[in-house]
């Protein structure tokens, strides 16, 4: 009985010391393996598409008026994890045409930024973004950037350094449960244990 409540409480220790997965987070493959991409590279606009370099992975638009360039991958991520990564968004327009960016997890914006939000042309300051994790379960991370009122200025979104880390851990509604399951037990035992004793 000690030891089925011992391997009770060892399984929720090991659990908050767990984290989540992502695939190949930091491109450190120099590609977007595990990654899905609407990226496409055409005549017209040969900007629209995906780049991965020792930076991380550059988002061009262009693919048409509000037409989002995107990256995305389902990723599982456990109960407490913290996911985090950088972004920037490179404002190549100008108002009225609002070009816009991206960066969701499960349609929760983390990173948003817009031509109208920005000092437009040019590069925006990198943004350090996180996000916790209240529950188990499978999340679909995003970032996109899109042409807003044009398809001409492609603006640009860089993403880099997406990582989960384990975080402090989140009580899941079963750990009460089953510690005083452990502890009616250990005291069950405790005193049949007396009762035989005794007799």
């Amino acid at each position: 009985m000690k030891l089925t409540v011992a391997a009770a409480l060892l399984a929720l220790i090991s659990h908050a010391a767990c984290a989540g997965t992502i695939t190949n987070g930091d491109f450190a493959s120099n590609d977007v393996s595990g990654w899905t991409t609407t990226a496409a590279t055409t005549a017209a606009h040969p900007a629209s598409m995906v780049v991965v370099s020792n930076h991380g992975v550059l988002l061009s638009a262009g693919l048409g008026n509000s037409v989002y360039t995107t990256l995305s991958q389902l990723l599982h991520l456990d109960a407490g994890d913290v996911l985090s990564g950088t972004a920037q968004f490179f404002a190549n327009d100008f108002a009225p045409y609002n070009d816009a960016a991206f960066v969701a997890i499960n349609g929760l914006n983390l990173f948003a930024a817009d031509v109208s939000s920005s000092s437009a042309p040019g590069p925006g300051t990198p943004s350090i973004f996180s996000f916790l994790a209240l529950t188990s379960g499978d999340y679909l991370l995003s970032a996109g950037v899109a042409n807003i009122g044009d398809n001409l200025n492609d603006s640009a979104l860089r993403v880099s350094g997406f990582q989960v880390n384990a975080g402090a851990s989140v009580p899941l509604p079963a750990t009460p449960a089953l510690l005083g399951l452990g502890l009616a037990a250990l005291a069950a035992a405790r005193r049949r244990r007396a009762r035989s004793e005794q007799a």
